[in-house]
Parts: C-alpha cells; sequence; structure tokens
C-alpha cells in the first residue's frame, strides 16, 4: 500500500507541474481539461485550488470579452 501511495503523491506531484507550466503559458481551457480527468476528493489539494483559480479567472475572462 506505501508503494502504491508514493506512487500517487509521485504522479500528482509531476501532473501539478506539467498544468503549471501549461497553465503559465495560457492554455487555461486545456488544464481544466486535464484537471477535469482527475476526481480529487480532496477539498485542500493543492490542485483542486488551482482548478478553483483558473475557472474563476477563465469566467472573469469571458465576461470582460462579453
Amino acid at each position: 500500500m506505501l508503494i502504491n501511495g508514493k506512487f500517487y503523491y509521485t504522479s500528482l506531484r509531476i501532473f501539478k507541474n506539467y498544468v503549471e507550466l501549461l497553465a503559465n503559458q495560457g492554455l487555461l481551457t486545456i488544464v481544466l481539461e486535464y484537471l477535469k480527468l482527475l476526481e480529487l476528493d480532496e477539498p485542500s489539494c493543492e490542485l483542486t485550488i488551482l482548478t478553483d483559480r483558473i475557472s474563476v479567472t477563465l469566467e472573469g475572462f469571458f465576461i470582460d470579452i462579453l
């Protein structure tokens, strides 16, 4: 079980780094699609926080366009 847990958190860290790179390049809609692939159960998870921030940013962006 420890191996699975270690693998999970290592994979999660790599995934987080990848979506942050995409976000830094302005690819926010793609980042949201990747984040939707994960089922994040922990509200304190950094990826959940990142998803919320990107969603709010995109909502503001689309409101400014209209």
